[in-house]
Parts: structure tokens; C-alpha cells; sequence
């Protein structure tokens, strides 16, 4: 069963196209890549997922809905479409704690009150925050914020994360570090999961499927193994080699 589809999905502006007619089925509870060279889309495609960028043409689902079709001009905006994002730069509130910070789209999505609590305490231990509730972001270190954008995207259990580059921002020990919580996150949590990164390591490590893309075109898809043993083109023989 696919929990996205995107189907003929292209985008333009002015007279330069970004994304040329795109199709793609990303399966329930899969872990996905887009992997590819800066300007080659991943960004633009993931944002068209979220309902932040406006495709030009084609049509999206998620789950049992369509959230876009140019050809009846529907569009569903971000919060219609159950799901979580987490961005390169956090995007904490400075002024709340941790806790509050989490607890924000629970309340944004009118869960009851004696709900919030809880699930916020939850998910605190699933990444591995449970002390640091009443704390301020600004007294957290780039992996513990991001830690906690990380939990504030899971806590309301969407359908679908949305990786967009999340730790780019970090030194080489912080992005193994968040890299072991994702595969723990996947390993125990049946969601599913769309990643952008150009980090090649961190995306044969987390994926089940890796989706090479170039120019806003899909060069090949497969396993990491399948890239590896059998790439389609030079280009994929290449940007592997790198």
C-alpha cells in the first residue's frame, strides 16, 4: 500500500522548469531518500509533498486523500495533510520550553488537554530528552534542538515525516548520533518516512529505498545494494563514486 504518490507532478517558474513531469509511489512505513547534487529538486519535492511549495501540474495523495490535482484546481494546505516536517534550522520557538515547544501543534490540532502531557512525556524518552523538558532551546546544544524539532514533528503521530537536510546543520559526531536515533525511530515506529540529504552514508544507512535524482529527473531507484552493484547511468556510477 502506498502512503504517497505523487503522479506527473511537475513544477515551473518563469520559463525555468524545476521539476519535469515526476511520478513516484512511496510505500507505507518505508524509509525513503532523495539523494542528489544541490539543485537537483530534493527541496522542491519535499516541500510540494508538505504543501509548502504549489506545484505546477499532476496530482498528490497521501493515504486516502488528494491533497493536490491542478486539473480540478484542488490544494490542500500544510495542516490538512497529516503531516511532520523537520526542517535544517530547527524552527523552535525561543521563548517556550522544550516541553511547550512540543506540546505547540498537539494544541495547533485540539487535543484534549489531559492527552498533551503524556504523549509529550513520550515522546521525550523515545529521543532521549526526558530531563531537559523545562529547559529553553537556547540552553540546548544543535543536537538536542534538533532532538526536540524531531519530536515535536512525531508527537502528533502524522501519516508521514519530512526530513528536509535535518543534520546538515551538525558536526560529524551529532550526525551519527541523530543518524543511530532515526534508525531507532524507524526500527520502533510505523511511519513513514521521506529523507532529503546529498549525504550519501547517511541515506544507505537509514533507507529501504533510495531515490537518485539529478536536474529534478529520477536517475534510478533501489536499495542501496541494487545502486551500488547495478547503477542505471554514468551519472549514478559517478555521483556514487564521490
Amino acid at each position: 500500500m502506498n502512503t504517497v504518490s505523487l503522479i506527473n507532478v511537475s513544477k515551473q517558474i518563469g520559463d525555468n522548469t524545476i521539476i519535469p513531469s515526476f511520478s513516484l509511489d512511496i510505500q507505507s512505513s518505508e524509509f525513503i531518500s532523495l539523494l542528489g547534487p544541490s539543485g537537483c529538486g530534493k527541496t522542491t519535492l519535499i516541500r510540494m509533498i508538505a504543501g509548502l511549495d504549489n506545484p505546477t501540474a499532476g496530482k498528490i495523495i497521501i493515504g486516502n486523500n488528494t491533497v493536490f490535482d491542478s486539473a480540478m484546481n484542488l490544494f490542500f494546505p500544510p495542516e490538512k495533510r497529516n503531516l511532520g516536517m523537520v526542517f535544517q534550522n530547527y524552527a523552535l520557538w525561543p521563548h517556550m520550553t522544550v516541553f511547550e515547544n512540543i506540546a505547540f501543534p498537539l494544541k495547533c490540532h485540539h487535543v484534549p488537554k489531559d492527552e498533551i502531557g503524556p504523549r509529550c512525556h513520550e515522546i521525550l524518552k523515545l529521543v532521549h530528552l526526558a530531563e531537559m523538558a523545562t529547559r529553553k532551546p537556547g540552553e540546548l546544544s544543535g543536537g538536542q534542538q534538533q532532538r526536540v524539532a524531531l519530536a515535536r514533528a512525531l508527537v502528533y503521530r502524522p501519516q508521514v515525516l519530512l526530513l528536509d537536510e535535518p543534520l546538515s546543520n551538525l558536526d560529524a559526531n551529532l550526525r551519527v548520533e541523530m543518524c543511530n536515533l532515526l534508525a531507532e525511530i524507524k526500527k520502533h515506529s510505523p511511519i513513514t518516512m521521506v529523507y532529503v540529504t546529498h549525504d550519501q552514508t547517511e541515506a544507505v544507512r537509514l533507507s529501504d529505498r533510495i531515490v537518485i535524482l539529478n536536474k529534478g529527473k529520477i536517475e534510478q531507484i533501489g536499495t542501496a545494494r541494487e545502486l551500488t552493484n547495478s547503477p542505471a547511468n554514468d551519472f549514478v556510477k559517478s555521483f556514487l563514486k564521490h
